[in-house]
């Protein structure tokens, strides 16, 4: 399918993140441009040195592995036939599509989800830790960010809270 889907999902940030990643190892300041969001570059680039068939296998190795952990998740939830969010997930229009970009959209999901899963497992540092990154990835990160202070807040876990900030103290 990599092969095969002709395109790049859109018609402009796709390609433009893909030719941050490409061009990051010969220019270091893109690692680190806000709008090409540096966790993505830093993740994508090493694929994006492939071509844009590289940002494909980047995102599609990305969004298996969201898939599995929103498996996991149906999983700690006790859903009934939590299998069938495999094939829901591989089959969703939208999901299919931004698979086979290099949007950052795959990367997000993964982090987000990623996140869901240690705080069903009250691992709430490694969630916390995980979530602070998100802005790095996407600008929608700091809300999701917000969003998962104000659970710290009400699960009364308030050691975590500082950890939402790693990811910029990293960057």
């Amino acid at each position: 399918t990599i092969s095969f889907f002709n395109g790049t999902a859109d018609s402009g940030d796709s390609i433009v993140h893909y030719m941050f990643a490409k061009y990051a190892p010969s220019h270091p300041k893109l690692f680190f441009d806000h709008w090409a969001k540096p966790l993505f570059v830093i993740l994508a680039s090493p694929f994006a040195q492939l071509g844009f068939i590289g940002m494909k296998i980047f995102n599609s190795i990305i969004s298996l592995i969201a898939i599995y952990f929103t498996y996991k998740v149906t999983e700690l939830l006790k859903i009934r036939n939590a299998i069938f969010v495999i094939i829901i997930m591989m089959f969703a229009p939208l999901n299919y599509i931004l698979t086979f970009s290099g949007l950052t959209e795959p990367l997000f999901a993964l982090f987000l989800i990623i996140g869901v899963y240690y705080c069903l497992k009250e691992k709430y540092f490694i969630a916390a830790l995980i979530i602070s990154f998100l802005p790095y990835v996407r600008s929608e990160g700091l809300i999701i960010a917000g969003v998962f202070g104000l659970y710290f807040l009400y699960k009364r876990k308030w050691k975590p809270i500082p950890w939402l900030l790693a990811g910029s103290v990293f960057f």
